[in-house]
């Protein structure tokens, strides 16, 4: 493999002759040359029967090293940038990746890099364009982040989580899998639970036996004698999945089976914390506070004036009980607030709201009803804190 000099990360077999482009794939582009037909068989021919591999030439040793070898050598290591270099790559592969921008916006930063920084040899020798950022990303941190968290979790307990939904781009079904476990600070000592994202499958047909198949080959790279339990998206779907591989887990790990409270342990302590609370009706209440100051300029000002509180209930979601705490904890914040502007437009200082909303939230301001309903309050922020680390377990 010679560099092909008229074209910038194009490369030229020397057995074949035949040109293609680095700058894509990379690596995996001369993997894919070396597969194919006609490369072969020059390979094969007995003029070339000395010729030595893509692989062994890195891993010749010193003394072995002829001068065909070390120009063979050279050429390969022409295409790799310097240390320093590909820190400052991995690093902006990063920071595109985080702040979720494109790749297609890295194409000129090259030219932007050495106008900006003339003086620096990094800043010249920098090439993070649109298909290396690709690729760095897909073939070298992506596989290095998922490799790091297999190990992770290799003597630890741990849930898998996967959602199936369909892919609009590829339309595939795509599997995604999520793991959740007990991790600790270094710095601090603390002990907390975590999700992180794994990978993802891409499936066509996803009858129970398909899905069973292709979450295998999504976790193949974990230790499932320490899986604890699985999660799912829904409270009456893939029980037939769930069988299979209860199955298959009990025959691979000397019996063991796995912990299932339910296909969605999400639905099953939401469902818990609607039904306890019903009987005060908290969620029509936090829903008519938010609604009452939402998009009601004239009502908000009138809030403020009277109260001199510029802080407002903020939106609750009936279907999320569980991600509810911070709008439970801002209505105790500002509940006496509230129960004085009540009283203001109930002494007729304040113009009536006359809404649904109001209503709503002006009877639950009473004697009686104020004093139970700020006790299910407190109950319910407390019992929610509570909740949300047996859901991670």
């Amino acid at each position: 493999m010679q560099r092909w000099e008229s074209v910038n990360l194009t490369t030229m077999c020397k057995f074949c002759k035949k040109t293609f482009l680095l700058g894509t794939m990379g690596l995996k582009a001369v993997e894919s040359h070396m597969k194919g037909g006609k490369h072969q068989r020059y390979v094969a021919a007995p003029s070339h029967s000395g010729s030595r591999s893509i692989p062994a030439l890195f891993a010749a040793r010193p003394n072995d090293v002829t001068s065909s070898d070390a120009t063979s050598q050279s050429a390969i290591t022409s295409f790799i940038s310097p240390t320093d270099t590909q820190k400052a790559e991995v690093l902006w592969v990063l920071h595109t990746v985080t702040r979720h921008n494109s790749f297609k916006s890295n194409e000129d930063i090259r030219d932007i890099s050495a106008a900006m920084f003339p003086d620096s040899q990094l800043a010249k020798s920098f090439t993070c364009g649109e298909n290396k950022t690709a690729y760095v990303a897909k073939y070298g941190i992506a596989s290095f982040i998922k490799k790091e968290l297999s190990c992770s979790v290799s003597e630890k307990p741990y849930v898998v989580m996967f959602d199936e939904s369909l892919n609009k781009t590829t339309k595939n079904q795509q599997m995604d899998l999520h793991l959740r476990f007990w991790t600790t600070d270094d710095e601090t000592g603390t002990h907390y639970v975590i999700s992180r994202y794994y990978g993802s499958v891409f499936m066509s047909h996803s009858r129970a036996e398909d899905m069973l198949g292709h979450f295998n080959e999504g976790t193949k790279e974990l230790n499932l004698n320490n899986m604890l339990s699985l999660s799912m998206d829904g409270p009456a779907v893939n029980w037939k999945f769930v069988e299979f591989l209860q199955e298959e887990h009990r025959e691979q790990c000397g019996g063991a089976q796995l912990q299932i409270i339910g296909s969605c342990g999400i639905h099953t302590m939401h469902n818990s914390f609607k039904n306890g609370f019903a009987v005060w009706q908290v969620e029509k209440l936090l829903k008519a506070l938010h609604y009452l100051f939402h998009c009601a300029p004239a009502r908000r000002e009138d809030f403020v004036v009277v109260t001199k509180c510029d802080t407002f209930p903020l939106p609750f979601c009936i279907h999320r009980w569980l991600e509810n705490l911070p709008a439970v904890e801002r209505v105790i914040e500002i509940w006496p607030y509230i129960v004085n502007y009540v009283d203001q437009v109930k002494a007729k200082k304040l113009p009536n709201p006359r809404s649904s909303s109001y209503e709503k939230g002006k009877d639950k301001t009473d004697e009686q009803e104020k004093k139970g309903l700020k006790m299910s309050l407190k109950s319910y922020a407390r019992k929610e804190e509570q909740s949300q680390l047996c859901v991670k377990l």
